[in-house]
């Protein structure tokens, strides 16, 4: 979690004139807009239009309880069998990807050493 930002005191003015009649931020205040500049992500942080386009349009809840609630119904009524079948099905598809994917990181491995096979 981010630290909490430090608000300066009620009583510090905001601004200051120097000798050179400057307009100026106080110290406390520099740095508060300074924590405040920070949180948000600095020159490269996401403006609100960014979050708002990265965000899905719709969470899916009540559409993913559906799937939830159809798959569990037909995997209740599926004899204890045929789901020990699917189940090993899948643990056979698996070991075969992971197989191809040896293959795969063996050859990316050759190809990295610059021995092409």
């Amino acid at each position: 979690m981010s630290e909490s930002i430090k608000f300066p005191s009620i009583r510090q003015p905001v601004t200051m004139t120097d000798d050179r009649g400057v307009e100026t931020f106080t110290r406390p205040w520099f740095l508060f807009f300074q924590q405040i500049f920070e949180r948000v992500g600095g020159t490269l942080g996401q403006s609100t239009s960014d979050l708002g386009a990265s965000l899905f349009e719709d969470a899916g809840t009540s559409e993913t309880n559906a799937t939830i609630f159809s798959v569990e119904q037909s995997l209740s009524q599926l004899p204890p069998d045929s789901i020990y079948q699917l189940v090993e099905n899948l643990t056979a598809e698996l070991a075969a990807q992971r197989d191809i994917l040896a293959e795969v990181q063996k050859e990316l491995d050759a190809i990295k050493q610059g021995q092409l096979i």
